[in-house]
């Protein structure tokens, strides 16, 4: 959920909702780390926005496609919701 800035200064709002089962992506990352007790590890994980929006073959055109709350299967929204949850995973990287 959040807005972006058009050209003429005003905004348009976006929200992606892609809760439909089958849309989980598996993750693997290769990072070292301690955990001990008593201390709190942190572990920074960053999304690319432009990885997200403009992944090559899979952009995601802000101002027409600017909402999705997981609809039927083969539906527009449904195919956006997967497009944007597969782009997702894929702007991910751990902090090395």
């Amino acid at each position: 959920t959040g807005s972006s800035i058009l050209a003429n200064g005003s905004t348009q709002p976006f929200l992606y909702h892609a809760g439909a089962n089958g849309f989980q992506q598996l993750l693997s990352f290769i990072k070292g780390y301690s955990i001990a007790d008593g201390q709190t590890t942190q572990l920074i994980i960053y999304v690319d926005t432009e990885e997200f929006f403009f992944k090559n073959g899979h952009t995601i055109d802000l101002i027409n496609d600017n909402q999705t709350h997981t609809d039927a299967p083969g539906s527009a929204e449904y195919n956006l919701a997967q497009k944007s949850i597969e782009n997702l995973a894929n702007s991910m990287k751990i902090e090395s």
